[in-house]
This record gives C-alpha cells, structure tokens and sequence, in this order.
C-alpha cells in the first residue's frame, strides 16, 4: 500500500524529471534553430510561425520553471502539455534540418 509519503517522493521524482526534459528540449531546440539559422536555409513563413510557437514555448517554460507557488499535481500536469508542446518544435524543425 502506498503512503501519503510514496506519493509526495512520486510527484517530486515525476516534478524534476519533467522540469530537466523542460530544459533539454529547450537547449536542443536552439541549438537546432541555430543550426538551421548558420546553414543559411531559407526560411519559409512555417519556418517563422514555429520559431513564434517555440519563442512562446521558452517564455512559458522559463516562466513555470521559476514559479514554485502552485501545488505539485497542477505543476506536473502544466509541465506535461508544454514538454508535448515543446516535442512538437523539436520534431518541426529536427524534420527541417534533413530536408
């Protein structure tokens, strides 16, 4: 049986594992937008329309990561969407760099 305890160890494990995958998708994503931005590729207008989401992206990942005022069970459910959310960038502009 799992204890109050259990849980609170649970949710602080889940909490950091989400706010470093936060952080390494972020770093991956400029590194791959620089990347993108050195070869000199040209950019199309998706290309600015996700750079836009991905800017949002960082602003609200830089936000959450600094923010500690809301209960561990909201925090773990924001961080979820925007690691979805950052994914989504990743995979946008890692398919851009093989083209």
């Amino acid at each position: 049986m799992r204890t109050r305890q259990d849980v609170e160890i649970t949710e602080k494990l889940e909490l950091r594992a989400l706010e470093k995958m936060t952080s390494a998708l972020c770093r991956h994503i400029e590194l791959l937008t620089r990347e993108a931005r050195r070869r000199g590729r040209p950019a199309s207008r998706e290309d600015d329309f996700q750079l836009q989401a991905f800017d949002e992206r960082r602003t609200q990942a830089e936000q959450l990561l600094e923010s500690t005022a809301e209960p561990n069970e909201m925090r773990i459910a924001r961080l979820e969407r925007l690691v979805n959310a950052l994914d989504c960038s990743r995979d946008y502009f890692r398919t851009a760099e093989s083209q």
